[in-house]
């Protein structure tokens, strides 16, 4: 069975209301955020995981991957809040050398972290 094959079966077995429940746990987290683009990150994650499900996290990292790479992204495929995407924008653009390094590496540790979630998730309920 595919991977995406096993996502959608996730999806549709823990339903919308997982999805959402951590969606929801991100929100709490991005409130917390000591750093405004950690905050950002987080609402985009929890934004995206809302309009794609589980996949959504996989788009987020990968869009913000390739900001950070300083590749054209389309955000409108990730997220349709704009003011999300806004802020996303102005703080990579305002961020020098060091501050991006640091923001690749939460945000790998982060989309590492909710893939680990997502795996344990997928073995217990397929």
């Amino acid at each position: 069975m595919s991977y995406k094959k096993k996502i959608s079966n996730l999806v549709s077995k823990v339903g919308e209301q997982g999805v959402e429940q951590l969606a929801s746990v991100l929100d709490d987290e991005a409130a917390k955020a000591d750093e405004p683009w950690k905050r950002t990150l987080l609402d985009l994650f929890a934004d995206s995981a809302r309009r794609h499900g589980p996949e959504g996290f996989q788009m987020a990292q990968n869009a913000v991957e390739r900001m950070l790479d300083g590749k054209e992204t389309d955000l409108r495929k990730v997220t349709k809040n704009l003011l999300i995407a806004s802020n996303l924008l102005a703080q990579l653009q305002k961020a020098e050398a060091e501050r991006k390094e640091r923001a690749r590496q939460w945000l790998r540790a982060i989309g590492g972290t909710l893939g680990a979630i997502l795996k344990a998730v997928l073995k217990t309920v397929l």
